[in-house]
């Protein structure tokens, strides 16, 4: 017998917009995935997509309360 524990995971979408509310195609998305180590969050790696023609995007099995931010990244 084989058991798999899975760490819960969850999916967080948005959309990216310019400052005239126009959605952004191609920008990227990236999130920092940290675990906590004593008192500090340490990075343990990142989770990353790119927006759709539409702006949207959807980063999926993010960690549930293990990120730090969301940050966006476009030549706009």
């Amino acid at each position: 017998w084989l058991t798999v524990k899975l760490k819960p995971a969850t999916c967080i979408s948005g959309t990216v917009k310019n400052n005239k509310g126009e959605a952004v195609s191609g920008a990227k998305v990236k999130m920092d995935v940290s675990v906590p180590f004593l008192w500090l969050a340490m990075k343990a790696g990142e989770i990353e997509t790119e927006t759709d023609s539409k702006g949207e995007f959807k980063l999926h099995n993010v960690p549930i309360r293990c990120f730090s931010f969301v940050s966006t990244e476009s030549n706009i």
